[in-house]
């Protein structure tokens, strides 16, 4: 099923709880490596010129990520020894790292992988194995020592709901913090700037068919992660049909695209 499409974008302005973050942050501990890759041999002026610049990741031809300076020059990929087939791409706050989804040419699952902002340092942090088919849109935590993402699991052809889970870059375990069930779906999760809260896009589809595209409706929700269990508070009824949250990494505003019947 597809959970992702084009529409149009909007803001709503949300009230945040505690503090609001307003600058970058520190990674308090440098991910583990169980496995890695090496860039090709450079210079020590030519990483310390790139590790100062900034860079925009995108999601080249044939699911190849590769960064490009903010005016247009230094294209190249963002991964030079793999893995291939990487997508869904998203920064740490600090710029240090990447996340982002691989589909595995085993057992046709997907992924999650973090490497280091030269391509560096590549691993598998998440292995979604079956029942589960995909484990998406990896998302950093503001503070660097967590990734949100969704996981769907296939039995039997159905997929039963969804999971919205956080992953400890450190040690790997992963909680649950929200779960949809039926023909229900969440994803495309992102932080709010103190990281005490989650925005989620919720799609409904006609039944839980692995092959099914038609949908019924589609919201975005904010999920307060201080709350035990953790609720989700909807910001407008299915047939709104808005998608593609992401939160303003400072102000009290959330960015999401606003359709009609055809942006679904």
């Amino acid at each position: 099923m597809n959970l992702r499409r084009w529409s149009v974008v909007a803001l709503i302005p949300m009230l945040l709880s505690g503090c609001v973050a307003t600058g970058g942050r520190t990674t308090s501990e440098t991910p583990p490596s169980t496995s890695s890759t090496t860039a090709p041999s450079r210079t020590s002026t030519e990483l310390e010129s790139d590790a100062d610049a900034q860079w925009i990741v995108y999601q080249g031809l044939n699911d190849l990520l590769r960064v490009i300076r903010p005016d247009g020059s230094g294209d190249k990929m963002a991964l030079p020894n793999g893995p291939t087939g990487a997508f869904h791409p998203d920064w740490s706050r600090d710029g240090q790292w990447l996340a982002f989804n691989v589909d595995s040419a085993g057992d046709g699952t997907r992924d999650i992988w973090i490497a280091k902002w030269d391509g560096s340092d590549a691993r598998m942090l998440v292995d979604c194995q079956v029942p589960c088919r995909d484990a998406d849109s990896p998302a950093w935590s503001p503070d660097g020592t967590r990734i949100a993402f969704n996981q769907i699991d296939n039995v039997d052809g159905h997929n039963l709901g969804s999971r919205v889970q956080t992953v400890d870059v450190a040690t790997g375990e992963i909680s649950t913090v929200f779960a949809t069930e039926g023909a229900e779906y969440a994803g495309g999760q992102r932080w709010s700037p103190d990281g005490s809260l989650l925005v989620v896009e919720l799609t409904r589809f006609v039944n839980d068919g692995n092959d099914t595209e038609e949908t019924t409706g589609g919201t975005i929700g904010v999920i307060d992660l201080a709350a035990k269990p953790a609720t989700l508070r909807l910001l407008a009824p299915f047939d709104s049909l808005w998608n593609y949250p992401d939160w303003h990494p400072t102000l009290d505003l959330i960015l999401f695209a606003a359709g009609g019947e055809d942006a679904l």
